[in-house]
């Protein structure tokens, strides 16, 4: 009986401590950065979000990115967040830093905090991280949650707050996107860099039983003589690449 009364203890307190670790882990405050996608020469914003925020008395964080990819050029903060608001002087500055203290009070904001807007300079297709983290001071000597990133509770007392960090990114691409269009006159047309592989032209009856089928070299010029075919006919053509696989969506037509 004993035994069998320690076992349903030791399942009870398993259970409780699982429950309050998923109550932590969906209260646990966050700071996301959002992501974008733009070309060369393009402006894109993306947020800062705060969520998981039970209160807080002090915020400050930091925002790390590729100064050689990317230019800062504004920083709209919301207002509705509260508190007094402080940054970097020059958005030059990096990493740029923001910061929300509500002295004595606790700030219970969620949301976004502030919208960052870069300019992309770089030529370079790739994924430039923005990052976020914890303000380390002017000296880089900060504690998170000791000297930012805290709550006065209504004793005077301080204690971390257990922000998370979570990153976000800017996709620089500056290719077209690759794409087939069959005209009225049967003429195709081939959008993206010609760089690869072939056209595969398939023709079916109306029953969709192949009538036809040919390949032809990657070109802008290519015209399919749609007179030498029925009506009703479909004609399908696939851009298929060195890797015999489609490189876009597959256009289609149907003789009339």
């Amino acid at each position: 009986m004993c035994k069998k009364f320690t076992s349903l203890l030791i399942v009870t307190f398993i259970i409780i401590n699982i429950c309050a670790v998923s109550a932590f882990a969906e209260t646990a405050p966050s700071v996301t950065i959002g992501t974008a996608t733009g070309k060369t020469g393009d402006t894109v914003e993306i947020p800062v979000i705060l969520s998981g925020n039970t209160g807080f008395s002090s915020l400050n964080i930091e925002i790390y990115y590729n100064s050689n990819a990317l230019s800062l050029i504004n920083v709209n903060k919301n207002n509705s967040v509260g508190g007094n608001v402080s940054s970097s002087q020059l958005l030059s500055k990096t990493p740029y830093m923001m910061s929300w203290n509500s002295a004595t009070e606790v700030n219970t904001f969620n949301g976004t905090l502030a919208t960052l807007s870069f300019e992309i300079l770089t030529d370079v297709n790739e994924i430039y991280t923005v990052e976020v983290n914890s303000y380390k001071g002017r000296t880089g000597d900060y504690v998170d949650g000791q000297n930012v990133n805290f709550i006065i509770d209504e004793s005077g007392s301080s204690r971390p707050i257990d922000l998370t960090y979570a990153n976000g990114f800017i996709e620089v691409k500056n290719y077209v996107e690759k794409s087939l269009l069959i005209g009225p006159n049967g003429n195709v047309s081939v959008n993206g860099e010609l760089d690869n592989g072939e056209l595969y032209v398939s023709v079916y009856n109306k029953n969709k039983d192949m009538k036809d089928f040919k390949i032809y070299p990657l070109s802008n010029n290519l015209t399919i003589n749609l007179d030498s075919y029925e009506t009703g006919d479909i004609i399908k053509v696939a851009w298929i690449g060195e890797d015999l696989k489609p490189v876009c969506k597959t256009a289609s037509v149907i003789v009339r």
